[in-house]
């Protein structure tokens, strides 16, 4: 297959299903959708992994082609691993619901 457009690159693909995944989680989550610096901070970090995708396309480099989609693999994974931790554990970091008064 050949690569013409970013859009092609299987790991831009793959980011942009994690922003989805993202999205959904916020959508579906009010506790994430309260915490305002842990939302932004989650969307600014996957569109952000989505930005170099492109901007190392852009550059026509394989070297530094080579290196994003390194990192967009590892950062993935680490990714993966957070969310497998913190479904683990989401009972011990529930927010507690404030005492009716």
């Amino acid at each position: 297959m050949k690569i013409n457009r970013f859009e092609d690159l299987e790991c831009w693909q793959e980011a942009r299903k994690l922003l989805n995944k993202v999205y959904d989680s916020i959508r579906d989550n009010k506790y994430f959708q309260n915490d305002y610096r842990l939302r932004d901070q989650c969307t600014g970090a996957v569109i952000s992994v989505m930005a170099n995708i492109t901007e190392g396309f852009a550059r026509r480099s394989r070297e530094t082609f080579g290196n994003i989609y390194d990192k967009a693999g590892k950062t993935a994974r680490m990714t993966s691993a957070l969310i497998t931790y913190l479904r683990n554990n989401e009972k011990r970091y529930k927010p507690k619901k404030p005492d009716k008064p």
